[in-house]
């Protein structure tokens, strides 16, 4: 029997409560066996590099799943170094787990960009590529938006849902560490109790 197996990307710093929303329902709603958080090394196109530490920011993403067997945490990214290509993680993905369907997801912007990413097509053929719009987003691409084949194009446009009511971004957390305001609303308590202890994004931003 066939199985679900979901794949979170991102540079998660720091992972918040809006991430971990869209973790449990995407896990309840196209029944995922498990769904793995996997943060990156260097985005190709954002070319970002984290302002915590690899090490802080899987402390913190475990932190943020403990107690929910569903989900789990992944260094492969971190481990192999360089630019993290999406394509390459769910080729590594589909080697361990070939008899699984896997559900990557992502945001809106990711799949509006997807045409720059590389070898598109093979990643729209190797999983169920899940875009969750931002809260009170009005924005529905239309298939010739996605600047790739028709058929591929509906496919991934099949699966746009709306993202649980947390209006979130890890740089504007980082922007109120930095300034000292009070992010605990926003961010799990361990993290947050993580953030202020280790002293992350103290004056960074």
């Amino acid at each position: 029997m066939s199985h679900r197996i979901g794949i979170f990307g991102g540079s998660f710093d720091p992972v918040h409560l809006g991430h971990v929303a869209i973790a449990r329902e995407v896990v309840a709603r196209f029944g995922l066996e498990r769904l793995w958080f996997v943060p990156a090394k260097i985005s190709p196109l954002k070319g970002w590099s984290a302002v915590a530490s690899d090490e802080d920011r899987l402390s913190m993403l475990r932190l943020a799943t403990s107690g929910d067997r569903r989900m789990a945490v992944s260094d492969w990214e971190l481990r192999r170094g360089g630019v993290s290509y999406t394509v390459e993680t769910l080729r590594r993905w589909k080697s361990l787990w070939p008899d699984a369907e896997l559900v990557f997801v992502a945001g809106m912007d990711s799949l509006l960009t997807l045409w720059r990413w590389r070898n598109p097509l093979e990643i729209a053929a190797l999983c169920r590529f899940v875009t969750f719009r931002r809260p009170g987003s009005a924005v529905v691409p239309r298939p010739g938006d996605l600047n790739l084949p028709p058929h591929t194009a509906a496919r991934l446009l099949a699966d746009i849902v709306d993202a649980p009511q947390y209006d979130i971004s890890s740089t504007r957390i980082r922007e109120t560490l930095a300034q000292g305001g009070d992010t605990g609303a926003i961010l799990p308590d361990a993290v947050a109790r993580y953030i202020a202890a280790r002293g992350i994004y103290r004056g960074d931003e």
